[in-house]
C-alpha cells in the first residue's frame, strides 16, 4: 500500500508530464504557425520574382525594339541629309549653269515658267526682273528663291516647287497656284507670298 508521500510524488509527476506534454503541443502548434507563415511568404517572394522576370522580359524586349527604332531613324535621317545635300548642290549647280534672263511679271503672267520640275533653277523660274516706272517696283526673282530656300524646310519647298510646276504646265490657273502658295507659305512667311504674287501677276 502506498504511503501518502509516494500519492503525492505520482501526483506531482503526473503534473510534470501533463504540463510537459501541453507545452510540446504548444510549441508544435506554433512552429506550425510559423512554418505555414514562412511557406505563404516564400509563395509570396516567388510569385513576386516571376512577375519580376516577366515585367523585366517586356522591359528587355521594348529596350530591343526601342534600339531598333533608333537605329532605322538614324539611317533614315542620314540618307535625308544626304538627299538634302544633294538637293541644294543640284540647285547651286543649276544656277551657276543657267544665265541671268530678265522677265518681267507680265511676260510671267502669259508665259509657261519652267519646262519641268526637275529642270528647275531659281534663275530660269523667275529670274532678276525689274519693271519700268510704269509698272511698278524692282522685283528680284532669284533673291526670291533663294530667300524661300532658306527659309522654308525641305518638304514646304518641295510642295512650292511642285505648285509652279503644275502653274508651268498649266494644270492650275493662276489664281488657284496663289491660294495653294499662300496656304504652303503660311502667314508667318507673308513676304515670301507676296514676292511670289508680284513675280507671277500684272501690275
Amino acid at each position: 500500500m502506498k504511503t501518502c508521500a509516494e500519492d503525492d510524488r505520482d501526483y506531482s509527476l503526473k503534473l510534470l508530464d501533463d504540463s510537459w506534454s501541453k507545452r510540446e503541443n504548444e510549441l508544435k502548434e506554433e512552429r506550425e504557425i510559423e512554418l505555414n507563415d514562412l511557406r505563404e511568404q516564400i509563395s509570396k517572394l516567388k510569385h513576386s520574382l516571376d512577375e519580376a522576370k516577366i515585367r523585366f522580359s517586356m522591359i528587355d524586349e521594348e529596350n530591343r525594339s526601342l534600339e531598333n527604332e533608333i537605329q532605322e531613324l538614324e539611317t533614315k535621317n542620314q540618307k535625308l541629309a544626304a538627299f538634302k545635300a544633294n538637293l541644294l548642290n543640284t540647285l547651286r549647280e543649276s544656277d551657276s549653269e543657267t544665265p541671268n534672263i530678265m522677265i518681267s511679271p507680265r511676260t510671267l503672267a502669259t508665259s509657261p515658267v519652267s519646262s519641268s520640275l526637275t529642270k528647275i533653277p531659281t534663275t530660269s523660274l523667275f529670274p532678276p526682273s525689274k519693271l519700268g516706272a510704269s509698272e511698278g517696283k524692282y522685283t528680284d526673282g532669284k533673291k526670291f528663291f533663294s530667300d524661300a530656300r532658306a527659309r522654308l524646310s525641305y518638304e514646304v519647298f518641295t510642295r512650292f516647287l511642285s505648285c509652279v510646276k503644275m502653274l508651268n504646265d498649266k494644270i492650275v490657273t493662276k489664281e488657284n497656284a496663289l491660294a495653294e502658295v499662300r496656304e504652303i507659305f503660311g502667314d508667318e512667311n507673308d513676304d515670301l507670298y507676296r514676292e511670289f504674287s508680284c513675280l507671277i501677276s500684272k501690275k
